[in-house]
Order: structure tokens, then sequence, then C-alpha cells
């Protein structure tokens, strides 16, 4: 969506705009030639996969307190940063449990709650019981809860949306901070702000974990705080 919206702003010059994509990021992973960003364009993203490293934190932790030898994983592409939150939170399950295995399947969509839920009943099959993604749908963890089994929700607090405190935890999104830097430099100069790119982990308060249900042991929950300021 970014080059859409970077169209948009150039053809009305007087609208400030904010998108929140990685697009500028994968342009530079590529070497790829990087255009202007226009003057009333202004970008985030984050290191999300900081956050991606503390739920495998969590995940290691518990499926080494359950005896679980396997881990599932649903990956949505292999772009960079798919295949960057699923190393970090590799490093962080092996960090906290190098004995277990992480199994992933990619599914070519980040929104596909069909595929998604088939690619969740196969894991379960397979007898995981503890289930990761980074996928947009709730269906990872609804059949997780379903089945007595648990999960890391991606992106959203799946407590919110009712799917029940087998989900351990989830890497999210903290936007509102740089909302309110946007909206606040706007103000201050007369509705014009453009050409900021703004990018930022956990030290910047972007990224975190949602908070962890109570089936996470005491354990995770040290490790969690420890890198967390690690981060900082």
């Amino acid at each position: 969506h970014y080059a859409y919206v970077s169209n948009l702003a150039v053809d009305t010059p007087r609208v400030p705009f904010v998108t929140f994509s990685d697009w500028t990021d994968r342009l530079k992973s590529t070497g790829s030639i990087f255009p202007t960003m226009p003057a009333n364009l202004n970008n985030a993203w984050s290191n999300l996969y900081e956050a991606r490293f503390l739920a495998g934190l969590v995940a290691g932790v518990f499926a080494k307190k359950y005896n679980m030898t396997v881990i599932g994983y649903i990956s949505a592409l292999r772009n960079p940063q798919v295949v960057s939150g699923l190393n970090a939170f590799a490093r962080g399950v092996y960090i906290a449990n190098p004995n277990v295995i992480i199994r992933n399947r990619v599914i070519n969509n980040y929104y596909d709650p069909y595929t998604e839920r088939q690619c969740a009943l196969t894991f379960a099959s397979e007898g995981i019981r503890l289930l990761a993604h980074h996928t947009d749908s709730k269906e990872p963890e609804n059949v997780m809860n379903n089945i007595g089994g648990y999960s890391i929700g991606s992106n959203s607090d799946a407590l919110q949306y009712q799917v029940g405190e087998r989900v351990l935890t989830a890497p999210i999104f903290y936007w509102q901070k740089v909302l309110d830097n946007f909206v606040q430099s706007a103000l201050d100069n007369g509705g014009k702000v453009g050409g900021i790119s703004t990018t930022g982990g956990i030290a910047a308060g972007i990224v975190g974990l949602v908070p962890l249900t109570f089936y996470v042991p005491a354990e995770a929950t040290v490790l969690v705080q420890q890198w967390t300021e690690r981060f900082k």
C-alpha cells in the first residue's frame, strides 16, 4: 500500500499522509532504487522481530515445562518480514530450550482463515499442542484452544477476540506513540509534516508482547523481563 499512498500524496500535496509499511525496508534490503518520499508523506515501521524473539522465549520455556518436543509455526510468506520474525522466534525458543524442534509451514497468504485453520489442524493431527503463527486470522488460536492446546498469537491480543487464555501471549505493534508524534508535528507546523520515515522496536515503545496469561511459567516471565531490558 505504500506505493499507492505515495502516489496519492503526490496528487494531493496539501494533505499529510501516514503509512505503516515495511515497503521501504524491503527496497533497501534488495538494493532497489529508493524513491524520494513525497514531502507530505510519512512512513513508519517497526522491528517486530524483537517482539517475536520474546514470544520465542515464552514458547521455549513452556515447551520445556510440559515436555513438548515440537512447536508448530505458520508463516504467511517467504519475505524478509516473515522470515526475520521466524528466525527471531526460533532464536528465543532455542535460548530457552535448545532441545525442541520448530516445524514451519508457509501458506502464501497473510489472511486466509480457511487455510490457516487447515494448517493448524494438520499440526494438531501430528500431535503438536503449541502453535505460533505470523498470519492475520485467529484460526490457529481457535484450533489449539478447541483441542486443549496452546498458542502464540500474532499482531493482536487474541483475548479481546474471546479466543481464551490458552493464547499464551502475542507480539504486537503499539502505533499510538508514533501517531501522537506525527499529529503533534502536524499541529506544530500548521498541518505541514512529511518526509519522515520512522522505525524502532522495544526501546522505542513501538513493539512488545501483550500481557502473558496465567498459563505462562514464571521462568518465562523473568526471561521476558530480562531480555526486554537488554533491548532497551
